[in-house]
Order: C-alpha cells, then sequence, then structure tokens
C-alpha cells in the first residue's frame, strides 16, 4: 500500500518554481528597456537634444508673445470700433436744436405759403410792369409825334403858321395823357374836365368853376389822374 506524500511537501516544492516564473515576469519589461537604451545611447546626443528642447521652447514664447500681441491689437480695435459706434448713435439722435418732425412739416407748410405768396406778389408786380411798358411806349409814339411839329415855321404849301399858338399843342398832349375838356353850351369855355385813368380803367369828372381855388382844382385832377401809381 502506497502512502501520499504530506501537503506540506508539494507546497514546499511547488513553491520555488512559482516565485521564479514571477520573478521573470516582472524583469522582462526592465530588461527590454535596457536592451532600448543600450542600442540608442551610442546615437543620442544630449547636448543636441537640450539644444532641441531649448529651441522648441523658444519657439513656444515666441508663439505665445505673438499671439498675446494679436490679442492686444484686436482688443485695442475693438475699444475703438466700440467708441466709434458710441459717436455715431449719438450723432445718430436728433440734436435738441433742431425741430422735431411735426414742427418740420409746419414749416414746410408754413414755407410754402409764403413761395405761394411771393410768387402771386412777383406775377402781379411783373403785370404792373408790362403796363408801364405799355404806358411808356405811348409816351415815346407821343414823343415822337410831339418832335414832328415844328413851332414857328411856316407851312411850305399855303405859307400859314399853323402852329403858333402853343394852346393847341398843349391840348393835344393833355388829350393823349387822358384829360379832356368839356365846352360849355356856349363853346366859349370848358364847364368840366374828364380825366381818363389807365391803370384803374375809371373816369372822373371834374367841374370847372370859380367856386374852387386854381390850386385846389390842379391838385383834384393831379390825384385822380395818378391814382393807382
Amino acid at each position: 500500500m502506497s502512502t501520499s506524500p504530506p501537503m506540506h511537501q508539494y507546497r514546499m516544492s511547488a513553491s520555488p518554481e512559482r516565485s521564479i516564473s514571477e520573478q521573470e515576469f516582472s524583469d522582462e519589461p526592465w530588461k527590454s528597456l535596457a536592451k532600448i537604451v543600450r542600442d540608442v545611447g551610442p546615437t543620442l546626443s544630449p547636448d543636441e537634444e537640450l539644444g532641441n528642447l531649448a529651441a522648441a521652447e523658444a519657439a513656444v514664447n515666441a508663439k505665445d508673445t505673438e499671439r498675446t500681441a494679436v490679442v492686444d491689437k484686436a482688443r485695442d480695435e475693438l475699444r475703438q470700433l466700440s467708441r466709434q459706434l458710441a459717436q455715431a448713435s449719438s450723432a445718430a439722435q436728433r440734436p435738441s436744436s433742431h425741430p422735431t418732425a411735426v414742427e418740420h412739416e409746419e414749416q414746410v407748410r408754413q414755407l410754402e405759403q409764403k413761395q405761394y405768396t411771393v410768387g402771386k406778389q412777383l406775377n402781379e408786380e411783373q403785370s404792373l410792369v408790362s403796363k408801364k411798358e405799355v404806358e411808356l411806349g405811348k409816351l415815346k409814339l407821343e414823343k415822337q409825334e410831339v418832335e414832328k411839329i415844328n413851332i414857328g415855321e411856316e407851312d411850305e404849301d399855303d405859307g400859314k403858321n399853323d402852329w403858333m399858338d402853343g394852346k393847341i399843342i398843349r391840348l393835344k398832349i393833355l388829350s393823349e395823357s387822358g384829360f379832356s375838356l368839356v365846352p360849355s353850351k356856349d363853346n366859349k369855355s370848358a364847364d368840366k374836365i374828364l380825366i381818363r385813368n389807365d391803370l384803374k380803367d375809371d373816369v372822373h369828372s371834374v367841374p370847372i368853376d370859380n367856386s374852387r381855388s386854381k390850386v385846389y382844382t390842379a391838385n383834384l385832377i393831379w390825384n385822380l389822374a395818378s391814382e393807382g401809381c
């Protein structure tokens, strides 16, 4: 009859093998790393690697400085644009000294009314000027007719002096100027004078008698003749 060895003998015999395998498993990464270091070590230059690190750090710092400058510039531009926006908003507001929309419309209506009034007055003035020009033309024609009269010269046909009496000339001028004498019934004198006012299309009659002074009658005649001028 065979006997089995005790259990602690199995544990003791198995324990060294298990610890060795665990030790080999835990040392393997370090061995691989050591091999890599041994293989790569001859190709590495500490000074060169440190220089590369310094250059990389300098490049990063330069990039940070450049980015900071760009950000500061953008902030300055933003502040400037904000000020311009505030100024534009303030300028877009209606100043207190300027009229409101309702007041502006009222001023426009007043100006239009004034324009209409001035235009009407201008038309009236132009019409008056036209009448004056017509009157001036008549006076020029009358002047030409008067200039043709040779006072005191004898007529070559009959040898008579037709214009010796200046009363005829004065009567002609008065008649052309709008004054007409109305003779009395006996045709020896004038009872009244008719005054024609071309500006007002009126005809006035003024009696000629001794009840009024000559100065009063003359002033009355000229006032009626010049009425509307």
